[in-house]
Parts: C-alpha cells; sequence; structure tokens
C-alpha cells in the first residue's frame, strides 16, 4: 500500500517520540520542519531517502536522481557521532538500515544526467538540460531549463526527478552549495512545487529582445518588462533589438521576450504562493 508524505512523516515522529528513545535530544526542528517540508514538496510513489538520527538533529536526503547525493548520504552516515540510526524512506514504508546498506540505495540511480541529456534507469531521454548564470560568485544564480525528450511524459515522478537534477547540477557545475535556482522551465512551462505552469508566448517571442528596466537604453530597445506587465516603446525599431537588455543587481543581460514573459510569470507565481 502506497505511503504518503503525510503517513511517511507520522511513522518518522513515532520512532523519536518513543518513550526512551535515546536520539534527537536537540535542534528537533530538523524532523518537524526542514525534514517535514522535504517531504512534502519531493515525495511521490516513486520516491526513495536516507534518513538519518544522530543525538543533535536528523538528515535526510532524496536518492536515485543525481550522482551527487551519494555524497550527500555518505555525509550524513558519517557524521562523526558514535551513535546514530539510519532508516530507508519508501512507498511501502520506514525501515531501519546499515551505513552499508544506505550507501547501496544511493548508488542505485533511477534517473542519469550524461552531460546535458537526462535519461531513465533503461536509457530513454526524458529531457536536456542547459542552464544560465546570473550572478558573480556567492550570489551566483541558476536559470535551469529542461527541453523535453522523447520519454518525457510530464508525470509527477518525472517533474520531482527534474527539479532535483537542476539542483544538483547547479551545485556541480558552480562548486559550491551556495548556488540558489532561480527558476526551472520545462518547453514552455515554468517547473514549480505543484507542477508545470504554462506561459503563452506569441509567435516571433524567441526572437524579440526587452529591456527590465525602462529608464534605461530606451531608444535601442523592443519594450521593457516590469513586474506590471510588458510594455511596448513607441521609438523601437525591430533594427535595435540586439541591443536590448534586461537589468537587475548584477548588470545587463539580453533576453528574448519569450524569456521575458517566463521571467514575470515566475515572479507573479512566486508572489500568489
Amino acid at each position: 500500500m502506497y505511503k504518503t508524505a503525510d503517513d511517511i512523516f507520522r511513522a518518522m515522529c513515532a520512532i523519536v517520540e518513543a518513550p526512551g528513545y535515546p536520539l534527537l535530544k536537540h535542534y528537533k526542528d530538523d524532523l518537524y520542519t526542514i525534514d517535514r517540508e522535504l517531504l512534502a514538496s519531493n515525495w511521490c510513489e516513486a520516491s526513495r531517502a536516507i534518513w538519518v538520527v544522530t543525538p543533535n538533529g536528523t538528515h535526510l536526503s532524496f536518492v536515485g536522481h543525481h550522482a551527487r547525493q551519494i555524497d550527500d548520504v555518505k555525509a550524513m552516515i558519517y557524521c562523526g557521532y558514535s551513535q546514530i540510526e539510519i532508516y530507508r524512506l519508501h512507498a511501502r514504508g520506514i525501515q531501519r538500515i546499515t551505513a552499508e546498506q544506505a550507501l547501496e540505495d544511493a548508488k542505485k540511480l533511477d534517473f542519469y544526467l550524461n552531460e546535458n541529456e537526462v535519461t531513465d534507469a533503461l536509457g530513454n531521454t526524458i529531457a536536456r538540460l542547459s542552464s544560465s548564470q546570473i550572478g558573480f560568485m556567492h550570489n551566483t544564480k541558476k536559470r535551469v531549463h529542461f527541453e523535453p525528450g522523447i520519454a518525457f511524459t510530464g508525470s509527477h515522478s518525472q517533474l520531482l526527478a527534474l527539479r532535483i537534477i537542476a539542483n544538483q547540477a547547479s551545485i556541480v557545475e558552480a562548486r559550491s552549495l551556495f548556488v540558489a535556482v532561480d527558476f526551472i522551465t520545462v518547453g514552455d512551462a515554468i517547473l514549480t512545487k505543484t507542477g508545470l505552469f504554462s506561459v503563452p508566448c506569441n509567435q516571433g517571442d524567441k526572437t524579440k529582445c526587452v529591456i527590465y528596466n525602462p529608464k534605461e537604453f530606451e531608444n535601442d530597445a523592443q519594450g521593457f518588462l516590469s513586474f506590471n506587465g510588458w510594455s511596448t516603446l513607441s521609438n523601437a525599431t525591430h533594427m535595435d533589438e540586439h541591443n536590448a537588455r534586461m537589468i537587475h543587481t548584477y548588470g545587463s543581460t539580453v533576453v528574448s521576450l519569450y524569456e521575458a514573459r517566463l521571467i514575470l510569470a515566475q515572479h507573479q507565481l512566486a508572489s500568489s504562493q
């Protein structure tokens, strides 16, 4: 019988709340806040995760999506405490396992990222990944795009996998844990925690360039994007589109109207959530 995220969380709580339980004496928010939020946003019938309980907090890592998750599990189980407990979480429930079993689980991948191609365990192409960077050094942010492949179905498990892969691949590329994925797109849709949000685009959107701040480059832009919507500048010509810029904290970037619509939609989604 399939166990929901709430079922799994209740089972986790039952373990640490049992009378005389020797672990998790401090930093209980790791379980009741962080782990709970991770389960709520990353759980589906195909999910697998490793959960470690220590005297001071807990650690939860989903596995099966990216090779870097193996390093996460290693860090969890070799955390320096003489006494820990390790559990396997999956759709059938929760069970205590050894460190060796945890590593074996982490090494079993359900998805693969080879160069920029995401495939399933059978080698079928689900999507192709590309990313762009915003910011510099410690302010690094990533925008990740997936172009659907022949095996893309849009299932819950695939979308969760793409979201996790986007984050893990960005960490590897930036060589830093302090990288944030600004937003993820799949085809012409934004990938959110609740699924795909389609963004209507017009013919020609992928070639026109826009400007974020109307006070800059006014004579060079087709128009400008604000968080109230898209506006056209009457003095813009098609010859100027290559010089349009999107202004942000870290400088200016050439963008298409298509990308501008995605940026605006992402902002509106974030404001409503």
